[in-house]
């Protein structure tokens, strides 16, 4: 509901929509970190659950990449010439591989 564009695309809402959009991206590349480093740790007898828990950050995903992905460039565009000091690899794609 937050993320899909309206008619009144008010230059705050527009702002919130995509600081919430950066949110949830940042938050799939730590979980997807959470889910590589998980797989290196665990013993054999956590494998399914490991598997349980890639499906379903897949599942996540797939939901909310419709959202986080439109106006991507222009989200990039936008972050970025406001003199964003954060590094720009924190906010990388984590939809372009699979885990």
């Amino acid at each position: 509901v937050f993320l899909k564009d309206s008619p009144e695309n008010k230059s705050q809402d527009v702002r919130h929509r995509n600081k919430l959009r950066l949110s949830f991206k940042d938050f799939l590349k730590k979980c997807s970190d959470a889910l590589h480093k998980n797989k290196s740790l665990i013993s054999s007898d956590q494998k399914e659950y490991q598997r349980e828990l890639e499906r379903n950050y897949h599942s996540v995903r797939d939901k909310l990449l419709p959202y986080i992905s439109s106006n991507l460039a222009t989200l990039k565009t936008k972050h970025h010439r406001r003199g964003n000091k954060e590094s720009p690899s924190k906010h990388k794609s984590s939809g372009s591989s699979k885990t």
